[in-house]
């Protein structure tokens, strides 16, 4: 089966690079390209090579997952990996008591954590989705792992848990270590995976309670956003956190071959 997967990979890496070439037009004549060997050099990060997305968090407790990690960490050297739903039940992390007051459990969230940084990767948290008795209704996603993607019901418990979480991670990881992690709150709201209405009004309001509860915890986590698909909403992402003095450390998009 790990052959498979391989020879799958192989396969998958040939069409991605192999094909789109052997696809354009043929050029005919001479072309002329010229370089200015002398010309000021700039640096050339390669960005594409720093972090993955992968599934969601659940996930990353399988042997087999982190096996993989392993294997592909040994090949590309990627220091970020980025996953969905660290607070989805299935996770955990949220409940209420019979009286409604809020219930954490960060046990899962610990193996997760752990997992990847025994294994030299640190995690790009994705602040999502929606934990069910918080959610203002019933907005499942139709993955079928079925994420509520509605807003919260009650802002001050969903600042209180984006407290709750960060203090942990914080207590647990320390402040230098997770200083260099990166929050970002969401995922693509753009499109179906956020249920507020009006879309980017209300998403503002939740990146706002979201990154305000983050960095008051300490000013030095990294909080961004808009993470939305096909680079949309950005320009007024950076407009609304600026003109309304909400901290942000980097603009987050998500861009597809199909975009």
């Amino acid at each position: 089966m790990q052959a498979f997967k391989r020879l799958c990979l192989k396969a998958a890496l040939l069409a991605a690079f192999v094909f789109p070439s052997a696809m354009l037009p043929a050029q005919t004549g001479q072309q002329n390209i010229v370089v200015d060997a002398a010309a000021p050099s700039h640096p050339f990060p390669h960005y594409w090579e720093k972090m993955f997305g992968s599934g969601r968090a659940i996930l990353s407790l399988r042997e087999s997952y982190r096996n993989d990690l392993r294997d592909v960490k040994k090949i590309t050297g990627f220091e970020y990996v980025r996953f969905h739903a660290i607070f989805h039940d299935e996770v955990g992390v949220y409940s209420e008591d019979k009286n409604g007051q809020p219930v954490y459990n960060f046990s899962y969230v610990d193996q997760i954590y752990d997992g990847l940084l025994a294994n030299g990767v640190k995690p790009f948290v994705e602040l999502s989705f929606m934990p069910k008795v918080l959610a203002a209704k019933e907005a499942l996603h139709p993955f079928w792992y079925k994420q509520n993607v509605a807003p919260p019901k009650d802002w001050q418990k969903w600042d209180d848990l984006i407290a709750a979480f960060t203090k942990h991670l914080v207590g647990r990881y320390g402040i230098d270590e997770v200083a260099s992690w990166y929050f970002e709150v969401w995922n693509e709201p753009n499109i179906d995976f956020w249920a507020g209405e009006p879309k980017q009004e209300t998403y503002w309001e939740l990146y706002d309670h979201t990154a305000q509860a983050v960095k008051k915890v300490n000013s030095r986590l990294r909080i961004g956003g808009p993470s939305t698909a096909a680079a949309a909403w950005v320009d007024a992402f950076i407009k609304h956190c600026a003109d309304n003095n909400i901290p942000v450390d980097f603009v987050s998009s998500h861009a597809y071959v199909c975009n």
